[in-house]
């Protein structure tokens, strides 16, 4: 993957302090650990810029790597939505992962006869302190298996919440 339109920035509060030095890519910051942000900020020092371009370059790609997950998903039956479960995600290079995952979700949704749970939806509109006049209708998924999805999941700034 080319990074074409990348663009390296810092700044400093010390100029000869290492551990003052702040790094961005695409004007975000690059969080780094003391012994790397040290490394990189002597190499700036001593003038090898492009040295220290291609060592964030390389650990942008290794978060980049490990930050990413896919799960496995199934279209529902004449519908263009899609049902996936994070619980069965794995890492995007991990080929026996994505494997398990995928017998696993096909099992379970096998095991349920092609149907996801029966969820009872309310259509109308709320009066508050009062009844809620509407219809109530079920709905009931389900799942065709000859349409599996891969979904990518990146994690988020905030860690630990994925965005599609």
């Amino acid at each position: 993957m080319a990074r074409k339109h990348d663009k390296f920035s810092y700044n400093y509060g010390w100029r000869t302090a290492p551990e003052q030095w702040n790094f961005y890519w695409n004007n975000k910051l690059i969080r780094l650990d003391h012994n790397t942000r040290s490394g990189v900020a002597l190499l700036m020092l001593s003038g090898k810029e492009t040295e220290a371009e291609a060592i964030l370059k390389r650990l942008l790609r290794k978060q980049e790597k490990e930050d990413s997950y896919i799960c496995i998903g199934f279209f529902g039956v004449n519908s263009n939505q899609y049902y996936f479960t994070q619980a069965l995600k794995c890492s995007r290079n991990d080929m026996q992962g994505k494997l398990f995952s995928y017998k696993e979700w096909k099992h379970y949704i096998q095991s349920k006869d092609c149907n996801l749970s029966t969820c009872e939806v309310t259509s109308g509109y709320f009066i508050p302190n009062g009844k809620m006049p509407g219809k109530k209708e079920e709905v009931n998924n389900k799942i065709d298996l000859n349409r599996p999805v891969i979904i990518r999941l990146i994690r988020a700034e905030q860690d630990k919440v994925f965005q599609f």
